[in-house]
């Protein structure tokens, strides 16, 4: 049943054994004011992980920036990630061999160090370990930032996405680190 207090925040599609579809309308929280606002960091072979983040963040009211969906046509891609690390609350840093070595994501890294610093040492990077390349074999130019990275409380979700009891387990952590009651 829709109630006028909450929102619809997707449309789930569960494939059934039998061959039909089946719908699932998702109901956003009442208040999505509830969640600080996600800019998804990632590298592009690990598109595919950030679309599961920007899909689970969706379905529980959680509004994030996830490239493919979110940034808007035409404009440069640095200036829009640019723009998107300032603007959203919060930043979830895909950790992963893949995205730790791309010179976008490291660029992303620098600049929401710098934001943190000009906020007074506020803390909105959020690190989610996809592989144990963040906490072994990374090694940026700046050593400074590795460290940085790995002094803060790192979401494990390296085995998770072959259990779908472990991913639902720490994505819960994750989105609790997201309310802005925390």
């Amino acid at each position: 049943t829709y109630s006028s207090s909450s929102e619809i925040a997707g449309i789930e599609r569960n494939f059934l054994m039998n061959g039909f579809d089946a719908y699932t309308v998702v109901l956003a929280p009442a208040n999505s004011d509830e969640y600080f606002s996600v800019f998804l960091s990632y590298g592009g072979p690990d598109e595919s992980i950030a679309r599961r983040f920007f899909d689970a963040f969706g379905r529980r009211g959680i509004r994030s920036f996830f490239l493919p969906e979110t940034a808007k046509f035409g404009l440069r891609l640095h200036r829009t990630m640019d723009s998107g690390v300032h603007e959203y609350d919060r930043i979830v840093l895909l950790c992963s061999k893949s995205s730790l070595e791309r010179s976008g994501v490291l660029n992303e890294i620098e600049r929401v160090l710098s934001r943190e610093t000009s906020e007074g040492g506020s803390e909105l990077l959020i690190p989610v370990a996809l592989d144990d390349f963040v906490f072994s074999g990374w090694e940026p130019a700046r050593e400074d930032v590795a460290r940085q990275i790995r002094d803060r409380v790192i979401a494990d979700f390296r085995d998770a996405f072959d259990d779908p009891a472990a991913f639902r387990k720490q994505l819960d952590r994750l989105v609790d680190s997201l309310k802005k009651t925390a």
